[in-house]
């Protein structure tokens, strides 16, 4: 029986923790201790316990989160722990809004990846256990390579601590790696340390506008074929069809004068941005991350040159289904958010699931799609299914962070 909303803000006021009203109650601690209170009391009480943020994207993350009992917030948790400029690393509390942070290095001529448009706040540990990776990945790598340690509050109210906090430190197992995008299914982020790296001496974005989504993943698949250094791509797509492709530079005037002349020679650019306008059209192009997590949205992940197979099978079932899509590629790793028009069937996503296996490709419903209606086949997710409760019988033997998988 799920305890009343009442009844929890009694017992968490009686520990001296906060409670909020969200849509389901939620305990503000402090600090790892209280933190670690909560869990215990939870425990005791037989509560599911979800770690949350700021809550922004937990449709996406976890569809299932109304199903919890309380949720554990850590966003009073928001202290500076170590800054080592000269070491590029910072170690925070989960809570720090990562725009802060990113505000922080470049006071220093330094810079926190991903990067994100600071028009929605996210948090430390709400961005490492949803494992976002942005725009910068094909230059700095995904978040886990990002990330060199953690104290991470444990099920059973313990504290572990995996990896360190400079980048010269190998102590023990790469355990942060595990919770970098966990989803806060092994535990809470308490404490990360991060890498950071030194502001490129140059950012220029080369672009061009295509009238179909065709014409523009053909192009994108000719830049990432040619090796550019320093690049980075991303594939725009508007829900008309036409498509903006830019291609990132960034480092020194060399490598900037390397890449321009290998770019020039697989297309020609309609647009060259430099400094300060290319550095506010990344931060602009960033926001296509933010994905509304109430409309529908279509996460595919194929092998790179796949990408000109996969949009063809795709557009032709949107054309089929009488649908439209906008949102954005990663050309170099092979990722697409595709935002959907229109009412999308079970039968209709069972049917490009298919299509996208035979190609190699795995499609991930999102927003308001993957809690209502997605059922995938049995088997294409049991070795995954049984892989992830191996994992949480090690965790959380006592199954406080998740309701059991179907």
């Amino acid at each position: 029986m799920k305890p009343k909303r009442g009844f929890v803000h009694e017992v968490l006021g009686g520990l001296g923790i906060a409670c909020a009203e969200d849509t389901v109650p939620t305990a503000l601690p402090k600090d790892a201790e209280q933190a670690a209170r909560v869990m215990g009391e939870a425990g005791r009480r037989g509560w599911k316990l979800l770690p949350v943020g700021l809550g922004h994207q937990l449709a996406h993350v976890r569809p299932e989160s109304q199903g919890f009992d309380l949720w554990l917030s850590t966003r009073r948790m928001q202290q500076v722990v170590l800054y080592e400029p000269g070491e590029a690393t910072i170690t925070l509390q989960p809570g720090v809004i990562w725009q802060y942070v990113q505000g922080l290095a470049a006071e220093n001529n330094q810079c926190l990846s991903p990067t994100f448009h600071a028009d929605i706040p996210r948090t430390v540990g709400g961005v490492i256990a949803a494992g976002f990776s942005g725009l910068d990945r094909p230059l700095r790598g995904a978040l886990r390579h990002q990330v060199l340690g953690m104290r991470v509050l444990m099920a059973d109210g313990t504290i572990a601590v995996t990896g360190g906090r400079l980048v010269k430190n190998v102590a023990g197992f790469d355990l942060h790696r595990l919770h970098t995008g966990g989803r806060g299914q092994l535990g809470v982020i308490m404490e990360a340390s991060l890498r950071l790296h030194n502001e490129p001496q140059e950012t220029v974005v080369l672009g061009h506008a295509f009238e179909s989504v065709g014409v523009g993943v053909a192009a994108a698949r000719r830049l990432h074929s040619a090796r550019l250094p320093g690049s980075g791509l991303l594939l725009q797509i508007e829900e008309s069809g036409a498509c903006r492709l830019a291609c990132s530079l960034q480092g020194s005037p060399g490598l900037i004068a390397d890449a321009n002349r290998l770019a020039a020679l697989a297309m020609d650019f309609e647009w060259d941005l430099r400094g300060a306008p290319a550095q506010e059209y990344q931060t602009i192009a960033a926001g296509g991350f933010d994905l509304d997590p109430q409309a529908p949205w279509l996460f595919i992940t194929c092998q790179p040159t796949a990408i000109e197979a996969v949009q063809a099978s795709a557009w032709t079932w949107l054309e089929l289904h009488s649908l439209h899509a906008s949102g954005i590629l990663q050309p170099d790793v092979a990722q697409w958010y595709l935002r959907i028009d229109g009412e999308v069937s079970a039968p209709a996503l069972s049917e490009l699931e298919k299509q996208m296996a035979e190609l190699g490709a795995v499609l991930t419903p999102l927003g308001s799609l993957r809690p209502a209606q997605w059922n995938p086949a049995a088997q294409s997710t049991a070795p995954l299914r049984q892989a992830v409760e191996a994992l949480r019988q090690q965790f959380d033997p006592e199954d406080r962070f998740q309701a059991r998988l179907a």
